[in-house]
């Protein structure tokens, strides 16, 4: 289930061009929805290389990153989407085994 929780600053200080994140319950939390093209990309592709971030990652965006797929089978990662409606799309990225 996606929730959207008032974000924190447990990644403070790094650069992921104004997205909001948080934790929960252990899980790393993003949201991109406020960012235009092609920043939600890059933020995602920052926030998959910090170690300190851990196996999954909630990711929360007004539409579906179709470009982003294929960049995180490309680098180890998997995703499971748990909710696409219109203006609201949220999946985990999950880090697969080896990655």
């Amino acid at each position: 289930m996606c929730s959207r929780r008032i974000p924190s600053d447990d990644l403070k200080g790094e650069d992921f061009l104004g997205a909001e994140i948080w934790r929960e319950d252990g899980v790393v939390h993003i949201d991109v929805s406020n960012l235009p093209p092609p920043d939600p990309f890059v933020a995602v592709m920052r926030l998959i290389a910090e170690p300190e971030i851990g196996n999954e990652i909630v990711f929360h965006n007004d539409q579906e990153p179709v470009h982003l797929f294929p960049e995180l089978m490309d680098l180890g990662w998997g995703y499971r989407v748990e909710s696409d409606r219109p203006g609201e799309f949220c999946m985990r990225i999950i880090r697969e085994s080896g990655a």
